[in-house]
């Protein structure tokens, strides 16, 4: 019995500081609060955008999905709706789970663009 215990804890306190040295995904928040974001999957000026998808200059062959439970907001607060995103809008990308952008589709967390017009964000 105890060396079923010491097994258990041993186990435990593995997951536990294994845990604690893997990175997490933080996604922005539309108000700009809280703790720092993850870095986006992508950044850029947007190629096109429909009703569904988003895809980035640089890698058009990447595509983006729209979710239902993608948030797209500004990068000086306020939500922007999915048919306000068009062609030359400056953007970053989270991906779920802040993956890396890879060439089949992805689905992204966050949207977050500079604005509605074509202009990159001001630091």
């Amino acid at each position: 019995m105890n060396n079923l215990f010491a097994a258990l804890l041993a186990a435990f306190v593995s997951c536990a500081s294994a845990a604690g040295t893997t990175s997490r995904c933080v996604l922005p928040g539309a108000d700009g609060g809280g703790r720092q974001p993850s870095p986006p999957s992508v950044s850029g000026v947007l190629a096109s955008a429909d009703s569904g998808t988003v895809t980035f200059r640089s890698l058009e062959a990447s595509k983006i999905i729209i979710g239902p439970r993608t948030e797209i907001f500004s990068v000086y607060g306020g939500f922007v709706e999915s048919h306000e995103l068009k062609e030359g809008l400056y953007a970053s990308v989270w991906l779920q789970g802040c993956t890396p952008l890879a060439k089949s589709a992805q689905t992204a967390a966050v949207i977050q663009v500079c604005g509605t017009d074509a202009v990159p964000c001001i630091k």
